[in-house]
Protein backbone atom coordinates (compact mmCIF):
# COMPACT_ATOMS: atom_id res chain seq x y z
CA UNK A 1 0.00 0.00 0.00
CA UNK A 2 1.19 3.58 -0.81
CA UNK A 3 0.71 5.64 2.43
CA UNK A 4 1.46 8.85 0.00
CA UNK A 5 -1.18 7.81 -2.76
CA UNK A 6 -3.97 10.92 -1.96
CA UNK A 7 -7.60 10.80 -2.24
CA UNK A 8 -7.97 14.30 -3.02
CA UNK A 9 -6.61 15.31 -6.60
CA UNK A 10 -3.08 17.14 -6.34
CA UNK A 11 -1.42 19.26 -9.09
CA UNK A 12 1.82 18.07 -9.83
CA UNK A 13 3.91 21.00 -10.63
CA UNK A 14 7.90 20.30 -11.86
CA UNK A 15 10.86 22.15 -9.52
CA UNK A 16 14.10 21.83 -9.05
CA UNK A 17 15.17 22.00 -5.20
CA UNK A 18 19.28 22.38 -3.51
CA UNK A 19 19.00 21.27 -0.19
CA UNK A 20 22.06 20.82 2.30
CA UNK A 21 22.40 17.14 1.47
CA UNK A 22 23.22 18.20 -2.33
CA UNK A 23 24.59 21.31 -2.56
CA UNK A 24 26.70 20.64 -5.73
CA UNK A 25 23.37 20.38 -8.18
CA UNK A 26 19.90 20.92 -8.20
CA UNK A 27 17.51 18.33 -7.99
CA UNK A 28 14.65 18.15 -10.47
CA UNK A 29 11.56 17.05 -8.77
CA UNK A 30 7.75 17.34 -8.53
CA UNK A 31 5.69 18.87 -5.72
CA UNK A 32 1.89 17.91 -5.09
CA UNK A 33 -0.20 21.01 -4.40
CA UNK A 34 -3.63 21.37 -3.82
CA UNK A 35 -6.14 22.10 -6.82
CA UNK A 36 -7.23 24.69 -5.19
CA UNK A 37 -6.31 28.11 -3.27
CA UNK A 38 -7.12 28.59 0.34
CA UNK A 39 -7.00 32.34 -0.52
CA UNK A 40 -7.95 32.84 -3.79
CA UNK A 41 -11.03 31.71 -5.30
CA UNK A 42 -11.12 29.44 -7.89
CA UNK A 43 -7.11 29.13 -8.64
CA UNK A 44 -4.98 26.34 -7.44
CA UNK A 45 -2.21 26.76 -4.67
CA UNK A 46 0.90 28.14 -5.72
CA UNK A 47 4.53 27.08 -4.00
CA UNK A 48 5.04 29.96 -2.39
CA UNK A 49 1.11 28.69 -0.95
CA UNK A 50 2.18 25.52 -0.57
CA UNK A 51 5.65 26.18 1.16
CA UNK A 52 4.13 28.56 3.83
CA UNK A 53 1.36 26.16 4.65
CA UNK A 54 3.19 22.77 4.72
CA UNK A 55 4.61 20.21 7.68
CA UNK A 56 7.94 20.24 8.57
CA UNK A 57 8.26 17.03 6.11
CA UNK A 58 6.85 17.32 2.61
CA UNK A 59 6.28 14.24 0.12
CA UNK A 60 8.54 15.05 -2.91
CA UNK A 61 8.96 12.83 -6.45
CA UNK A 62 12.51 13.09 -7.89
CA UNK A 63 12.78 13.18 -11.64
CA UNK A 64 15.24 12.30 -13.65
CA UNK A 65 16.49 13.23 -17.40
CA UNK A 66 17.37 10.09 -19.81
CA UNK A 67 19.16 11.79 -22.03
CA UNK A 68 19.02 8.82 -25.06
CA UNK A 69 14.91 8.67 -25.20
CA UNK A 70 15.18 12.15 -24.50
CA UNK A 71 12.82 11.74 -22.05
CA UNK A 72 11.83 12.83 -17.85
CA UNK A 73 11.09 9.90 -16.23
CA UNK A 74 10.37 9.49 -12.32
CA UNK A 75 10.67 6.42 -9.67
CA UNK A 76 7.38 5.05 -8.55
CA UNK A 77 8.47 6.01 -4.98
CA UNK A 78 7.61 9.41 -3.22
CA UNK A 79 10.22 10.38 -0.33
CA UNK A 80 9.67 12.82 2.70
CA UNK A 81 12.13 15.81 2.39
CA UNK A 82 12.73 17.93 5.71
CA UNK A 83 11.69 21.22 4.32
CA UNK A 84 14.17 22.95 6.97
CA UNK A 85 17.18 21.04 4.74
CA UNK A 86 15.88 23.23 1.42
CA UNK A 87 18.22 26.06 0.60
CA UNK A 88 15.57 26.95 -2.44
CA UNK A 89 13.33 26.21 -5.16
CA UNK A 90 13.14 27.11 -8.65
CA UNK A 91 10.23 26.52 -10.56
CA UNK A 92 10.68 25.57 -13.99
CA UNK A 93 7.95 27.25 -15.57
CA UNK A 94 7.57 31.29 -16.50
CA UNK A 95 6.05 33.71 -13.95
CA UNK A 96 3.01 36.04 -13.91
CA UNK A 97 3.94 38.92 -16.25
CA UNK A 98 3.01 41.58 -13.39
CA UNK A 99 6.02 39.94 -11.24
CA UNK A 100 8.36 41.04 -13.99
CA UNK A 101 7.47 44.74 -13.83
CA UNK A 102 9.82 47.67 -11.96
CA UNK A 103 11.93 44.91 -10.68
CA UNK A 104 14.42 46.02 -8.15
CA UNK A 105 17.94 43.76 -8.65
CA UNK A 106 19.37 42.48 -5.94
CA UNK A 107 22.19 40.17 -4.86
CA UNK A 108 21.75 37.46 -2.55
CA UNK A 109 25.02 36.06 -0.41
CA UNK A 110 24.31 32.62 0.61
CA UNK A 111 25.69 31.25 4.12
CA UNK A 112 27.68 28.97 1.66
CA UNK A 113 29.08 32.29 0.28
CA UNK A 114 27.59 31.73 -3.03
CA UNK A 115 25.73 34.57 -4.53
CA UNK A 116 22.94 34.98 -6.74
CA UNK A 117 21.33 38.16 -8.60
CA UNK A 118 17.66 38.05 -8.51
CA UNK A 119 14.93 40.80 -8.10
CA UNK A 120 11.86 41.31 -6.20
CA UNK A 121 8.64 43.43 -7.17
CA UNK A 122 6.57 44.98 -5.01
CA UNK A 123 3.88 42.59 -6.77
CA UNK A 124 5.69 39.98 -4.96
CA UNK A 125 6.34 41.75 -1.81
CA UNK A 126 2.90 42.06 -1.11
CA UNK A 127 1.49 44.39 1.20
CA UNK A 128 5.42 44.79 2.51
CA UNK A 129 6.54 47.84 1.11
CA UNK A 130 10.23 47.70 1.71
CA UNK A 131 13.28 44.79 1.14
CA UNK A 132 13.20 44.70 5.06
CA UNK A 133 9.82 44.18 5.73
CA UNK A 134 8.96 41.50 3.35
CA UNK A 135 12.41 39.45 4.71
CA UNK A 136 11.49 39.83 8.24
CA UNK A 137 8.07 38.55 7.74
CA UNK A 138 6.75 35.27 8.95
CA UNK A 139 7.18 33.34 5.22
CA UNK A 140 9.84 31.11 5.50
CA UNK A 141 11.06 30.88 1.89
CA UNK A 142 11.16 34.09 0.29
CA UNK A 143 10.30 34.35 -3.19
CA UNK A 144 12.25 36.54 -5.95
CA UNK A 145 12.42 36.29 -9.72
CA UNK A 146 15.22 35.41 -12.21
CA UNK A 147 15.24 35.13 -15.96
CA UNK A 148 11.30 35.24 -15.49
CA UNK A 149 11.54 32.11 -13.31
CA UNK A 150 10.07 31.84 -9.46
CA UNK A 151 13.24 31.18 -6.91
CA UNK A 152 11.87 30.65 -3.17
CA UNK A 153 15.10 30.88 -1.18
CA UNK A 154 14.60 29.64 3.04
CA UNK A 155 16.18 32.50 4.82
CA UNK A 156 17.76 30.20 7.45
CA UNK A 157 20.21 30.18 4.32
CA UNK A 158 20.58 33.28 3.52
CA UNK A 159 23.44 35.98 4.49
CA UNK A 160 22.64 38.96 3.32
CA UNK A 161 20.85 40.77 0.34
CA UNK A 162 21.54 44.33 -1.28
CA UNK A 163 20.47 46.17 -3.83
CA UNK A 164 22.26 46.61 -7.32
Amino acid sequence: MDFFDPKIPKKKVLVEILHTHSSQYLLKCMFFLNTSSKYRSGMSETVQEYLHNCGQFVPIKQVTYNTAKKTETSPETISLYNINEIIYIKETSICMPEDTKDLMDLIVTLKNKSTIKLAVTKNIMGHYTRLAEYSNSSIQFLKFVKNNIYIYINKDYIFSMKNI
